[in-house]
């Protein structure tokens, strides 16, 4: 059971303080590449909390995940999971029976409301049950649409890819890819949160540095495919 309710709002400025800090990028260049509009990102960082649309905008214009897909594909997973009434969430946390049908049509809430929605999810689930949603949650990789541009290319190492991406390239599952990074081994990759991401120039050049290679480096070793998985799995973090 959750004792305290989740902030994303909070979470998405410790993100984008992390990539300003990071890229040198002003904040007003944020803002304009995100919403167009230069202001945004300095009253965000204020304390200002936007709908869960503006939100993805700013995590596209990063290079990042968008969190709306994955928010809709909870509800529809706890729908489906739980056999709860499609009206239960909204009327229980908001008393809005119709909040999950105009999210789920592309309503864009409030990032807290979204949190007071998904925290009353957790706790009405046992454990397996969230589980099950969580996975659901995080199964595809969803863009964040055409609105806004994204502002990783100007750090100096784009366009940037993401692990699935990557993955692809090399041959191998995104858990093969993960078990990389956890040693240490592999391309050089950038991790904000649970975001992580690799730059294409490093990704070529480390594969430029294994090429040919009688013996690879032992930390840097050669891309081979996984023979038990497909490469992106569902199943891969």
């Amino acid at each position: 059971m959750f004792e305290r309710m989740h902030d994303t709002a909070q979470d998405l400025r410790n993100t984008v303080r992390r990539f300003l800090k990071r890229t040198g990028i002003s904040p007003s260049k944020l803002g304009r590449a995100a919403v167009k509009n230069p202001s945004f990102v300095f009253r965000l960082l204020k304390g200002s909390s936007p709908r869960l649309k503006t939100a993805d905008r700013v995590l596209k214009a990063m290079g990042l995940e968008p969190i709306g897909p994955r928010f809709r594909r909870e509800m529809e997973a706890y729908l489906k999971i739980t056999g709860a009434n499609r009206s239960a969430p909204g009327r229980e946390v908001l008393k809005d029976t119709s909040f999950v049908k105009r999210v789920l049509k592309g309503r864009s809430p409030q990032l807290k409301t979204m949190d007071r929605v998904r925290d009353w999810m957790r706790q009405s689930t046992n454990v397996e049950e969230w589980r099950l949603i969580e996975v659901a949650g995080a199964a595809e990789n969803a863009s964040a649409g055409d609105d806004g541009e994204t502002l990783w290319p100007d750090v100096g190492e784009g366009p940037y890819m993401n692990p699935c991406e990557v993955a692809s390239v090399l041959n191998v599952t995104e858990r093969t890819l993960g078990r990389w990074r956890d040693e240490g081994r592999g391309p050089e990759f950038y991790q904000d949160g649970r975001f992580v991401r690799y730059a294409r120039a490093k990704v070529d050049s480390w594969m430029r540095s294994i090429e040919g290679s009688s013996r690879p480096d032992p930390g840097k070793p050669p891309p081979e495919p996984d023979t038990d998985e497909s490469p992106c799995s569902p199943e891969s973090e």
